[in-house]
């Protein structure tokens, strides 16, 4: 059976405002955090844009596919832009240099120029979180990895993925086997049991 790309490429008004964003990147695969305006009018914010094939690489899995990702068809996004909610892209950087915490998650604590600090947990996407009230990405000063388990950090809050043909057809490009799903069945299973132990109340500072 012929493989072929999932999705279409980016038309050419979305690749000139895609390349002034500065993505982060995790071993071959560039995370675009964005802001799209949709064809409906309706502005989303905190929504991946990824090539294809890179994106396969890393995950192994189209997010159509798994039930805990979100979507958004690249046909449906009329304008993007730089994210205005992103993690920084040298403090996510770090991160994905540094690796995971633990087996599917990340946890690390932000430094802010006013000298407080807050903790976080995520998944191994780490570009979007919730800032504390009255901060923003031109606050943070600093990341320190995997510090941050015993104080009471914050969950990454819900993003979407929007996937567009690099040109490339991936060499893992058919539909997902059920032996495949078991290893990231496992991986969420230990996402959620970390989540419970971690889930406090909140606090804005916790330096």
């Amino acid at each position: 059976m012929t493989k072929t790309t999932r999705y279409p490429a980016l038309p050419e008004s979305l690749k000139t405002q895609l390349a002034v964003i500065e993505p982060s990147r995790c071993g071959r695969l560039d995370y675009y955090p964005c802001q799209l305006l949709l064809r409906t009018l309706v502005t989303m914010d905190r929504v991946y844009v990824a090539a294809e094939t890179p994106y396969i690489s890393v995950w192994g899995i189209y997010p159509e596919q798994d039930r805990e990702k979100f979507s958004i068809r690249i046909e449906d996004v009329a304008s993007l832009a730089a994210s205005p909610s992103r993690l920084p892209p040298q403090f996510a950087n770090q991160l994905y240099q540094a690796g995971e915490s633990g087996m599917g998650y990340q946890i690390f604590t932000l430094a802010f120029s006013d000298g407080t600090e807050q903790a976080y947990v995520t998944g191994n996407a780490v570009d979007f979180i919730e800032y504390p009230e009255g901060k923003g990405p031109s606050d943070v000063v600093g990341v320190l990895p995997h510090l941050g388990r015993d104080r009471n950090p914050r969950p990454s809050p819900k993003f979407h993925w929007c996937l567009y043909s690099d040109g490339e057809v991936p060499a893992y490009a058919t539909p997902v086997p059920i032996d495949r799903l078991r290893p990231v069945s496992y991986v969420r299973r230990s996402w959620s049991r970390l989540l419970r132990r971690l889930r406090r109340p909140q606090s804005t500072n916790v330096g």
